[in-house]
């Protein structure tokens, strides 16, 4: 089992920003990230869980319909406005590259022109690549696309995600599964170091 940061250590951060994500490249037992990738109105790809704005601000836009200039001056409105919506350049520039590096792909408005965004700048970053997606339409097309060649599709039984509501859910270590998490350090505590105190 390989344990999956879900958008960074979100303890004292917001999810998918540039400070969540950059503190799981240096522990050891996080072995990747799972990012949230949209793309922006002027075909930029962005980081961001949800496709609207109103989490962040009185906007009521998507991501999709609006240029990264716009969205970059949304700043979160918590932790003293620290935060705005990152570009996936931004973290791949900053990655640490033996980590995996999940995407979860979005915005089936723009298919063709996500997935050829991200055929681009994959390839000029060399890093473990997996694909996912709840759209079927994005997976098809993943499967059709030159993606294929710098990174791996997930399937459901690939990977397992864990939420607040199933943290407590028991999972087998020997499972050969990606874990999918936002509580990565709870999932280590449960798991590895109850084990090697029974040991």
């Amino acid at each position: 089992m390989k344990i999956i940061s879900d958008g960074g250590i979100v303890s004292c951060n917001s999810k998918d920003t540039i400070d969540a994500i950059m503190l799981t490249k240096n522990i050891d037992y996080i072995d990747g990230i799972k990012l949230d990738v949209r793309i922006s109105k002027d075909n930029i790809l962005v980081l961001a869980e949800d496709e609207e704005l109103n989490k962040f601000s009185l906007s009521n836009k998507k991501v999709v319909s609006c240029n990264y200039d716009y969205l970059k001056k949304i700043k979160f409105p918590s932790h003293i406005f620290k935060y705005y919506i990152p570009t996936l350049e931004e973290v791949l520039q900053k990655y640490n590259n033996e980590k995996i590096i999940i995407l979860e792909l979005y915005d089936s408005e723009k298919i063709d022109i996500l997935l050829n965004k991200l055929y681009d700048l994959l390839l000029k970053y060399s890093y473990q690549y997996y694909f996912m997606s709840e759209n079927n339409d994005i997976i098809n097309k993943l499967k059709e696309s030159n993606l294929n060649e710098i990174g791996i599709i997930l399937s459901d039984n690939e990977f397992k995600i864990i939420n607040s509501y199933n943290i407590d859910e028991e999972i087998s270590l020997n499972d050969d599964i990606f874990l999918v998490t936002e509580y990565p350090e709870k999932i280590r505590k449960k798991y590895f170091l109850s084990t090697k105190s029974e040991n």
